[in-house]
């Protein structure tokens, strides 16, 4: 099973709140990390098999409660090409 690499990212909202955010490292992350605002910071880094894996994984360490997923396909294990992008990067 393929496990990807995803960051968890600090970044404040506009009225100066530090919200955490979680991501995959590496070029399918691009996107999300340009849109971070410049005091952002990387919290830490952790690895998952799937979608509902690092969103279970990123609710735990931010004490942000059990995560519940919103679909069945956030449950498939990511695809071999995701880690082969990943390592491009």
């Amino acid at each position: 099973m393929t496990a990807l690499l995803h960051e968890i990212w600090e970044s404040t909202d506009d009225d100066g709140r530090w919200l955490p955010v979680c991501m995959i490292a590496g070029p399918d992350g691009d996107d999300l990390r340009s849109q971070l605002d410049i005091n952002a910071r990387l919290v830490t880094t952790f690895e998952a098999h799937s979608p509902f894996e690092a969103m279970t994984v990123f609710h735990r360490l931010m004490e942000l409660g059990p995560y519940r997923g919103v679909s069945n396909d956030e449950r498939r294990a990511y695809p071999e090409e995701a880690l082969m992008r990943q390592f491009r990067g």
